[in-house]
């Protein structure tokens, strides 16, 4: 874990809108002394890395949907679920099907490729 004071942070992402950049992040873990002494011992260790083309915005904050292979947004399946009461109080469920836009984001699939990564690495 990486701590940075709040001052360095507002810097950082002051320059990162000013300069219109990508965003890296690192994320480090202090080393146990059984891995200090593997990597003395010369035994290699797993690294994780990933690249995200897309986050679902663009650098204006414009959120980005999933497109086919010419261009046009793709639409997906989902259910809207409304609870509402009826004239007699009581509660009630409703849904109903309807077609959603989804970014195109890359970072959930990071994440899940991440967590099978630790689940690998652990064994």
């Amino acid at each position: 874990m990486v701590y940075f004071w709040s001052e360095t942070l507002v810097y950082f992402w002051a320059e990162i809108n000013r300069l219109a950049c990508k965003l890296l992040f690192y994320f480090l873990q202090k080393k146990t002394s059984a891995e200090r002494d593997a990597a003395v011992n010369g035994e290699d260790y797993e690294v994780f890395m990933a690249i995200g083309e897309n986050v679902g915005k663009d650098r204006r904050g414009v959120p980005i949907y999933l497109r086919d292979d010419d261009g046009a947004e793709l639409l997906f399946d989902d259910i809207k679920e409304i609870l509402f009461r009826d004239n007699n109080g009581n509660t009630k469920l409703s849904s109903r099907k309807v077609r959603v836009k989804r970014l195109d984001d890359d970072l959930p699939n990071i994440r899940k490729a991440y967590i099978e990564f630790l689940k690998l690495v652990k064994l």
